[in-house]
């Protein structure tokens, strides 16, 4: 459903979403579809669409706390083909801190993500 919604209206890729999070807060700014697609560990063809109508979204930081998608999949344990899927479209992300200090790697080991990721 979210592909053929995407297809139909490509734009929306690019909204903010004002939503509560998985982690218990609500987004302020720069929560994007994608964003809210790495909490719920989408199928890699929904990630990736979601990057091709909106390439930017992959460096955005969500507020509060600074996230970046990849900080979001690795949190709530998106499989090793979303990770690779959001490094593949912007690799600097893995160097990226949000509020914290905290690099992707740091979110992957503090939730303790699968060990190939």
């Amino acid at each position: 459903m979210v592909l053929q919604k995407l297809e139909a209206n490509p734009l929306e890729a690019e909204e903010e979403l004002k939503v509560t999070t998985r982690g218990g807060f609500t987004s302020t700014y720069g929560f994007t579809p994608l964003h809210y697609a790495c909490e719920r560990r989408p199928p890699q063809k929904v990630v990736e669409a979601l990057i091709a109508a909106c390439p930017s979204a992959v460096a955005k930081r969500t507020m509060p706390g600074g996230a970046l998608p990849l900080h979001i999949a690795c949190t709530w344990h998106a499989p090793i083909e979303i990770i690779v899927s959001l490094l593949n479209a912007d690799k600097g992300t893995c160097k990226v801190q949000d509020e914290l200090g905290n690099l992707p790697l740091h979110s992957a080991a503090f939730s303790g993500i699968s060990t190939p990721v």
